[in-house]
C-alpha cells in the first residue's frame, strides 16, 4: 500500500497561547472559513498573506501606533473616572432638589 504525499512538504508550526486567546482564534477561524476541517489554517495563511502585503512603512509604526494605543487607554480610564464624579455629582443634586420640594 502506497501513500500519496501532498505536492508540497508541510510541518507542524505549534505554539502556545492562552486559552481565551486559543477560542477567539477558533472562533474567528469559523467565520472566516466555515466549521470544516482547515478552517484555522486558512486563517491563520490568509493572516500572513496580509502581514506580507503591509508595507513595511506600516509595520514600522507599530510601535507608535502602540504608544498612542496606551495613551487613549490612559484617557479613557480617566474620562470614565470623571464620567462617575459627576453621575454622583448629579445624583447629589438631584436628590437635594428632591428634598427642597418636599
Amino acid at each position: 500500500m502506497t501513500s500519496s504525499k501532498p505536492d508540497t512538504a508541510t510541518k507542524p508550526l505549534q505554539f502556545m497561547v492562552s486559552e481565551e486567546m486559543f477560542e477567539h482564534f477558533g472562533a474567528l477561524a469559523v467565520q472566516f472559513g466555515g466549521h470544516g476541517k482547515g478552517a484555522k489554517t486558512a486563517l491563520f495563511l490568509e493572516l500572513i498573506a496580509v502581514y506580507e502585503r503591509t508595507p513595511t512603512s506600516e509595520k514600522a509604526r507599530a510601535p507608535e501606533l502602540e504608544g498612542e494605543l496606551r495613551e487613549a487607554k490612559a484617557q479613557e480610564e480617566e474620562l470614565a473616572v470623571e464620567l462617575k464624579r459627576m453621575v454622583r455629582r448629579q445624583n447629589a443634586l438631584l436628590n437635594l432638589l428632591a428634598e427642597q420640594s418636599v
